[in-house]
């Protein structure tokens, strides 16, 4: 007799229960939600059909994370010597050497004065080069 559905089951704590997620999955599909980032988790899938449910297949264990993590740190900055005045300097730096699986799509930059504690943001948007002028410092 064919399938007329699929049984999803979650377990959050090595198999020793089991809590259903969808009783009624007609595709072979399912993007399963409102799991906790981190979290060890084994599925288990079962075929139903007008005889009832089969067997489950159970599946390896999964963390729940994205598939991407954060980009390392950008190369140390530099300062353009030639192009730096008492009130503006150019900084530049390098891309980082990991981009966590996914592209960079820009940077923030930050400065502080040398007896601060307090960063400050020179852009207000994502600066997509790799090299900035930052204007209005104090000598």
């Amino acid at each position: 007799s064919d399938v007329t559905n699929y049984v999803v089951e979650r377990s959050d704590n090595r198999g020793a229960s089991w809590t259903y997620v969808s009783m009624g999955v007609k595709r072979t599909s399912l993007r399963i939600t409102k799991l906790k980032e981190y979290a060890e988790y084994l599925f288990r899938i079962s075929a139903e059909n007008r005889f009832g449910v089969g067997p489950p297949l159970r599946s390896n264990s999964v963390v729940a994370k994205y598939p991407y993590d954060p980009p390392s740190p950008p190369g140390e900055p530099s300062v353009s010597v030639l192009n730096t005045t008492k009130e503006s300097m150019i900084v530049e730096w390098t891309t980082p050497a990991q981009d966590g699986g996914s592209e960079i799509t820009g940077y923030i930059i930050e400065r502080r004065e040398r007896t601060s504690q307090r960063w400050m943001k020179v852009n207000r948007g994502l600066i997509k080069k790799l090299t900035i002028q930052t204007t209005g410092l104090l000598e």
